[in-house]
């Protein structure tokens, strides 16, 4: 897949969606390395045209989950990976949605995600370290 995007900008202070976008964007593009993600503010407009904002209200959000969409727009050709990250994307959309319960047992291992980020985001580690553990 051929790509003119070179960067990635998502919201300061990452939450599962967030993370799991980057991650995603990243396996997808292995160009691109943490090294060219960026943090900013989630209402931020303003972003380098060489760059997709994850997350951010520039970018690309979602009427569920930024990581759905994502999935939806980059691998809808490839049947297989889409039914592989399916299950996920049911999975970030109820926890960016405030509404998570554990409906289907792959969720049960995915459950500690959210509590995973919070937690290396209240153990003092940056975006960027937090986003490497989850990527």
């Amino acid at each position: 897949m051929s790509n003119p995007i070179t960067k990635i900008v998502t919201h300061i202070n990452v939450d599962t969606d967030a993370a799991m976008s980057v991650g995603l964007y990243m396996y997808l593009f292995p160009e691109i390395t943490l090294s060219d993600v960026s943090f900013v503010h989630a209402n931020e407009t303003d972003i380098p045209e060489d760059a997709i904002a994850l997350d951010i209200k520039a970018g690309i959000k979602g009427d569920h989950s930024c990581f759905s969409t994502l999935v939806e727009e980059l691998i809808e050709k490839n049947e297989a990976l889409y039914e592989i990250l399916k299950p996920f994307c049911q999975f970030v959309n109820s926890v960016d949605s405030g509404e998570f319960v554990v409906t289907q047992p792959v969720w049960i291992r995915l459950a500690s995600i959210p509590a995973m980020i919070a937690s290396l985001r209240s153990s003092r580690m940056t975006d960027k370290q937090t986003c490497e553990v989850v990527a």
